[in-house]
C-alpha cells in the first residue's frame, strides 16, 4: 500500500511540473527581451512600448470576447499612446503593462465564473 501512495504522489508531482513547463511565443520573446534590455541598464525604445501597447489591445479584445473587459483597460491603453506620442516611454509601457494584466486578469476571472456557474448547475 505504501508503493501505492508513493507512486501517487510521483505521478502527482510529475504532473505538476509538466504543467508548468510552457512554450514561449514570439510575443513573449519580445517581451523578455525588453525587460532584459531594462534589467541591463537599457532603456525602453519606441517599438518595445509599441508592442506592449498592442499586446495590450489583443489581450483586451480576448477579454471583451467572453464579457470580462475589465472598466479602465481602455483608459489606459488611450493614456499609453498619449504618452507615447510625447515621448514618455516609460510611463506608456507602465500603462501598457497594466492595461495587458488587467485584461489577462479580466479574461481569467470571466472564465472562472462560466465555469463556477456550469458546475453550480449540476444537480446530483
Amino acid at each position: 500500500m505504501l508503493k501505492g501512495k508513493k507512486m501517487l504522489a510521483l505521478a502527482f508531482v510529475s504532473l505538476i511540473i509538466t504543467g508548468c513547463a510552457t512554450a514561449t511565443t514570439s510575443t513573449e520573446s519580445k517581451q523578455m527581451a525588453a525587460k532584459s534590455a531594462l534589467s541591463k541598464g537599457g532603456s525602453i525604445d519606441a517599438a518595445a512600448v509599441k508592442q506592449a501597447i498592442a499586446d495590450a489591445k489583443a489581450a483586451q479584445k480576448k477579454a471583451a470576447s467572453v464579457e470580462g473587459e475589465w472598466r479602465d483597460v481602455g483608459k489606459f491603453i488611450k493614456k499609453a499612446e498619449k504618452a507615447l506620442k510625447k515621448g514618455d516611454l516609460d510611463t506608456a509601457m507602465k500603462l501598457a503593462k497594466k492595461a495587458r494584466v488587467q485584461s489577462e486578469l479580466g479574461y481569467k476571472q470571466a472564465m472562472e465564473q462560466r465555469k463556477s456557474a456550469s458546475m453550480s448547475l449540476y444537480i446530483p
